[in-house]
């Protein structure tokens, strides 16, 4: 990479600002000062810029993982089946789940090589909404539905309130703005209810849509755009 196209790429300016910054001998390469437009940068190269190290901003990726049932939200050793690295080893990035899904549990699982966007998407100060399709092994009663809404007790604390709504039968959807341990599966439990089905379908206003079990698509610009300024 040409030295001002570097320079560039670190964030300090533009290209053409960064010329002048070479011509002014502002720039040192492995310790010597270089005014030579034309000079190459190698990776190993230790570039400085007013004496302090510099290195190109790393590009952020985020993309969408369609979860199948029986993977493990893991990075542990690949050679172990049914794991999230099985999924993920073509990509181009180091990349880590932005929160969990259990294993019995699918659906949209967003992975990212950008940790301050981990942060912003799980920690629950920032309240992201998080929606689920659940199935039940009984229709759950209008009283069961309320008292899951308005938080039940897990380990000692309450939930936050959240919405359910009834779609069929025993079929409901859930939008939570926490993501403790399992936690909609123990709250149903702790109502009386087993989940025999939980499938993520969005997760701060990025949607699973119709993407394939098993597949991982790279977020658009406009997708990218709504999580960076939500």
């Amino acid at each position: 990479m040409r030295i001002n196209q570097y320079i560039a790429a670190c964030g300090i300016c533009s290209r053409r600002k960064a010329e002048n910054l070479v011509r002014a001998g502002e720039i040192t390469i492995n310790g010597h000062v270089v005014t030579d437009l034309s000079t190459q940068i190698e990776s190993t190269d230790d570039v400085r810029y007013k004496g302090k190290k510099i290195r190109p901003e790393e590009q952020k990726y985020v993309y969408a993982f369609h979860k199948p049932k029986g993977v493990t939200v893991s990075l542990e050793d690949p050679k172990q089946g049914g794991l999230l690295t099985n999924y993920i080893q073509d990509l181009p990035v180091r990349v880590v789940p932005v929160g969990r899904l259990d294993k019995d549990s699918t659906g949209l699982l967003l992975l990212t090589n950008d940790g301050d966007l981990v942060h912003r998407l799980t920690h629950p100060s920032f309240s992201k909404q998080k929606t689920y399709e659940v199935e039940l092994d009984q229709p759950p009663t209008q009283e069961a539905l309320q008292k899951f809404s308005t938080g039940v007790y897990l380990d000692g604390k309450k939930t936050k309130r959240c919405k359910v709504v009834l779609l069929r039968k025993n079929h409901v959807r859930v939008i939570l703005e926490e993501g403790r341990y399992r936690q909609i599966r123990r709250m149903w439990e702790s109502l009386g209810y087993r989940v025999t089905m939980l499938h993520r379908t969005e997760m701060d206003g990025i949607l699973l849509g119709r993407q394939p079990v098993g597949t991982i698509r790279e977020l658009n610009t406009q997708e990218k755009k709504m999580l960076y300024e939500n």
